[in-house]
């Protein structure tokens, strides 16, 4: 008589059977797979049944398959578009020419060349104010070097009187002008205007503060107060003194400055001194 098996023995028993039951499963599952006859793939297409494919419908619930159309109907017919109507515009009224008068800056007494015109009606300055007229039509400051005091509020158009007589000094009769102005970004800024204003001349417009390169060549000196004194005792050094004729003096009023007012006043001074045909222009 066979002795039953222990509870080690049966559980062994059992996992070996398992075990040989899934491997002899899948061998004869790969056989039978491998024995079986299968037609081609050419032969499985042409058994495939022809035909157009069914496609299935969507129905949409009652009510709103329909809406669209429901929609269209409600809404009101939109009218016809209309003609096109191509509209004739009527030329501008031609606006009749000013008449040059003397405060035009196109007046031949002020001598300022025509691409320099062009940029002043650019910005739509044609003419001068009366007082401008008048200080520039007094005795001798057009034709006699005159020196020339003026006084104004800000923003009323001084360094207009400056600028018409730098501009004619340079180009018309070819003299060296300094302008002085008390600080760099100022400089700076009036030399960026006066390269624009006679960019189509042949005038070298140069800046001299600290941080400004040499220059040796110029027509139009933009300085600071000491930049103006050291070329000033420059040209004296040099004898080249005789080629300037203008020198504009800006913001006249530092010549009460504690600090720089001295150098101011020295190189008014000296300008003076030297006895020769220089307009100087202090506003």
């Amino acid at each position: 008589m066979q002795r039953p098996l222990t509870s080690v023995e049966l559980l062994h028993v059992q996992q070996s059977y398992r075990a040989e039951t899934s491997v002899n499963a899948l061998k004869r599952s790969y056989q039978s797979f491998e024995s079986e006859q299968r037609p081609p793939l050419q032969q499985a297409y042409n058994t495939y049944p022809q035909g157009e494919p069914q496609h299935r419908r969507y129905s949409a619930p009652n009510g709103i398959e329909n809406r669209d159309i429901q929609y269209k109907r409600s809404r009101p017919a939109s009218p016809p578009p209309k003609k096109l109507e191509v509209a004739v515009r009527k030329p501008s009224p031609v606006r009749p020419r000013q008449p040059v008068t003397e405060c035009s800056l196109c007046h031949p007494r002020w001598g300022i060349p025509n691409s320099v015109l062009d940029v002043y009606q650019s910005s739509g300055i044609a003419s001068l104010y009366d007082w401008q007229n008048q200080c520039l039509s007094l005795d001798g400051v057009l034709s006699d070097h005159r020196n020339l005091i003026y006084t104004a509020p800000t923003s009323a158009g001084k360094t207009m009187v400056a600028e018409l007589l730098v501009i004619r000094e340079s180009t018309v009769k070819k003299k060296k002008c300094i302008i002085v102005l008390p600080f760099v970004s100022i400089v700076t800024e009036k030399t960026k205007h006066f390269r624009k204003l006679l960019a189509k001349e042949s005038t070298e417009v140069a800046s001299f503060h600290g941080g400004a390169r040499h220059v040796d060549v110029w027509d139009i000196a933009i300085c600071t107060i000491e930049k103006a004194n050291s070329l000033i005792n420059n040209m004296l050094d040099e004898n080249t003194i005789d080629q300037l004729g203008v020198l504009v003096l800006d913001e006249m009023h530092m010549i009460g400055d504690p600090q720089r007012g001295y150098i101011m006043e020295l190189l008014i001074t000296k300008v003076l001194a030297i006895q020769l045909p220089i307009q100087v222009f202090p506003h």
